[in-house]
């Protein structure tokens, strides 16, 4: 989970990650400013693609999410870039402080 700092990853279960993960290959393949949601008995969070385009010959999206886990929010943003296989590549992150 390099999104967000170190405490995030610790604090979540491996359910909490799954749900997260989950969302997230959602929110990639869902149209621009839908938020997806995710939701578990001790955290919760929200992936939402804001942009999209090419670079070079690679179809990226850009995205901004959030996390509250044990009444903290950390919010990260990112640009993923579609692999050769269809999946998605993190290739820029930023978290708040």
């Amino acid at each position: 989970m390099g999104l967000f700092p170190a405490y995030v990853g610790d604090a979540m279960s491996t359910e909490d990650r799954n749900l997260y993960l989950t969302a997230y290959e959602r929110a990639l393949a869902a149209p621009i400013g839908e938020p997806i949601a995710w939701n578990s008995r001790q955290a919760s969070g929200e992936v939402t693609t804001t942009r999209d385009g090419w670079a070079g010959q690679r179809y990226c999206r850009e995205f901004r999410q959030n996390v509250l886990i044990d009444g903290r929010s950390q919010e990260a943003y990112g640009t993923a870039c579609k692999t050769p296989d269809g999946g998605w590549q993190l290739v820029q992150n930023q978290h708040d402080p």
